[in-house]
């Protein structure tokens, strides 16, 4: 299956060098010349553990996006862990690994288990480089025993 994506950010990218000589004043291009500029993308999109309802993970052009992944376990470090795991065998099937996660989006049921899971994520990442991330608590997740969720995208 083959989409056609635009990327904003490389569309104003290649208008302000294209329009700009380095000691001119270049001013924003407009919305017309942004376009005109930027022929559109071809790619196409891989879905990795294809389900009944979701794929566990995406690839499309140099990224893959992780649908949210859960573990097993009594505690939230045992849940992270499980996680991890999974997050690192989903990683590995698209052709990259965490050292190249970009953005991770994480669900706590209880805030009080941030610091533990952050011992745990801190624990898994070792030394590859650290993600932009952002970590909120929900109500519940799709189990009630579930205390955590971690969604990912990745370059590959």
């Amino acid at each position: 299956m083959k989409h056609i994506l635009f990327s904003t950010a490389i569309i104003a990218s290649l208008s302000l060098t294209s329009c700009c000589k380095q000691e001119e004043k270049c001013e924003a291009p407009t919305a017309t010349q942004r376009t005109e500029q930027v022929a559109p993308v071809e790619t196409t999109i891989e879905r990795i553990e294809q389900g009944t309802h979701i794929s566990q993970a995406s690839k499309a052009g140099n990224l893959v996006f992780l649908s949210g992944q859960i573990g097993d376990g009594k505690t939230i470090t045992e849940q992270a862990q499980n996680v991890f795991k999974t997050i690192d065998g989903l990683l590995t099937k698209a052709g990259t690994d965490k050292s190249k996660i970009i953005f991770a989006t994480v669900y706590l049921t209880d805030m009080n288990d941030y610091g533990e899971f952050n011992d745990a994520w801190i624990k898994w990442l070792g030394n590859s480089s650290k993600p932009s991330r952002a970590t909120v608590q929900v109500v519940q997740l799709a189990k009630p025993e579930w205390k955590v969720e971690v969604q990912v995208s990745a370059n590959l």
